[in-house]
């Protein structure tokens, strides 16, 4: 897709949907917005700014899903900190275990072991900061990090706690199965 066919997508509000006949989608907005920069297409032009406010409107670029979250924190937008911790180390647990990829749609795995490597490495690759999306982000938001996510229902709250627990070991080194899984995280992936 170019970015003509990009802006013959854009809704006459301003973002993109992720059908025809759609509502705006936040995700799809912000990741048209950064492939139209990265094209080089500069952002006081008519089509970005419609476009940021229509990001701004469906809640910024926080209210993006965990997948938009990975390729921003891949291009450097946004820190890995805003991504769900995805740990390789989920493909280490026995099938009994009330959390493991055999409980998860076949379509999921293929999501989750590769995230979980790009979660434990961290890749980034860096684009211009003038081919980037810093413009959305409010200096609230660059001073602060992301707000929490997610609902407030007992679920929600258990999977932030996990979020934060894991993110803590990460962060002091804690990851003593790390090679491990991430060999078996080749392994499942190669099969």
């Amino acid at each position: 897709m170019c970015s003509s066919d990009l802006l013959r997508e854009q809704l006459p509000g301003g973002g993109w949907a992720i059908h025809p006949g759609g509502p705006v989608d936040v995700s799809a907005s912000v990741k048209a917005y950064l492939a139209l920069k990265i094209l080089g297409h500069d952002r006081h032009s008519e089509p970005l700014v419609r476009a940021r406010r229509a990001i701004t409107a469906a809640g910024g670029p926080w209210a993006v899903n965990s997948f938009t979250r990975f390729y921003l924190a891949l291009l450097g937008q946004m820190s890995y900190d805003a991504c769900p911790a995805v740990p390789p180390e989920m493909v280490l647990l026995p099938r009994w275990f009330p959390f493991n990829l055999d409980r998860v749609s076949a379509w999921s795995r293929t999501m989750i072991v590769p995230l979980s490597l790009i979660w434990a490495f961290k890749p980034v690759r860096r684009i211009e900061p003038g081919r980037g999306i810093a413009e959305l982000f409010s200096p609230e938001d660059l001073r602060g990090g992301p707000p929490a996510t997610g609902g407030n229902d007992a679920w929600a709250r258990f999977f932030r706690v996990v979020d934060r627990v894991v993110k803590a070991c990460d962060a002091l080194g804690i990851r003593p199965l790390r090679s491990r899984a991430v060999a078996e995280c080749r392994r499942w992936m190669l099969e």
